[in-house]
């Protein structure tokens, strides 16, 4: 367990580049902007404001990064080796806080970064670094609630980081609490054999603010709703269905009022319920990664 917090960065290479451990030789000194803010539009009313409209900003993040070595020829390789990493996107910028065994993670692009000369007074190469967010934090590990109706006891879980409760159906009010501060995308998955599937989210208070459902019958069905990645993808026979956005069922609800088909978990305790046809053999799986504004 460390005792001061760590950063490090994350290409599509699946290269680290660490920013903290100075026996690497780069470190990043005196980051800003990792707290929050927010865009709020507000209507007079009397003495009083009434709010009308608020959003978390993605600020953007800054840092130096400091190349130092035995020699002035290496810290500049150093310097080359980054702009190098750089360059295999997307990029992640990971964080672990202090006396924490856990990683969290946004993706970020590199919007500029600054390169002087050596300087006398310490023997370090200067780069300022301009990141600039382009999702707010997450957890770095996925979390996986996954389950079948034989599984009278409770589905498979991991990691076990919460306790999770199932009825006699294992597919209905399944339990996922996001530990988050914001709203969470969903991967949900059904594997096996089902003819007009839904699927339907509650908060704890068992007000449905999500649905989805699709008309057909397909072997597998998988929905992404991280806004990067919405993807639909329909399975009968072993084959792939073309226009997967045309079997939607859209009389379900309106958007404007609950998540329909991309749904997100809540901030605290949702259920979340598949409904399928009697005598359904397969499996459901639910992934998310919690969000989080600030860490």
């Amino acid at each position: 367990m460390n005792r001061y917090r760590k950063f490090r960065l994350l290409n599509s290479k699946g290269t680290y580049f660490e920013l903290t451990e100075k026996n690497f030789k780069v470190f990043a000194n005196n980051p800003r902007g990792l707290g929050f803010s927010k865009t709020a539009s507000v209507l007079r009313l009397g003495d009083e404001n009434f709010l009308t409209y608020i959003m978390y900003n993605l600020d953007t993040i800054e840092t130096e990064i400091l190349f130092y070595d035995d020699n002035i020829a290496d810290k500049y390789q150093k310097y080359v080796d980054f702009i190098h990493f750089l360059s295999f996107k997307p990029i992640y910028l990971l964080y672990q806080r202090p006396n924490s065994f856990d990683w969290y993670r946004r993706r970020i692009e590199a919007m500029s970064l600054s390169k002087s000369e050596v300087s006398f007074d310490d023997s370090m190469l200067h780069c300022p670094l301009v990141m600039q967010p382009l999702t707010f934090w997450e957890d770095n590990e996925v979390n996986v609630i996954e389950t079948n109706n034989t599984d009278v006891d409770g589905g498979k879980i991991y990691p076990i980081t919460y306790p999770f409760t199932y009825g006699k159906n294992s597919l209905t009010n399944i339990h996922l609490y996001s530990n988050g501060l914001i709203d969470t995308p969903l991967k949900l998955t059904i594997n096996g054999r089902v003819t007009d599937p839904q699927y339907i989210i509650y908060n704890e208070q068992n007000e449905i603010y999500g649905r989805g459902k699709f008309n057909g019958t397909f072997d597998n069905v998988f929905v992404n709703s991280n806004e990067s990645e919405e993807e639909i993808q329909l399975m009968y026979n072993s084959l792939i269905l073309d226009n997967p956005l045309g079997y939607q069922d859209l009389t379900i609800g309106s958007p404007d009022e609950i998540y329909v088909t991309f749904l997100k978990a809540k901030a605290g305790l949702n259920k979340i319920s598949f409904i399928v046809d009697v005598g359904f053999e397969g499996s459901v799986r639910i992934e998310w990664r919690n969000r989080y504004v600030t860490i």
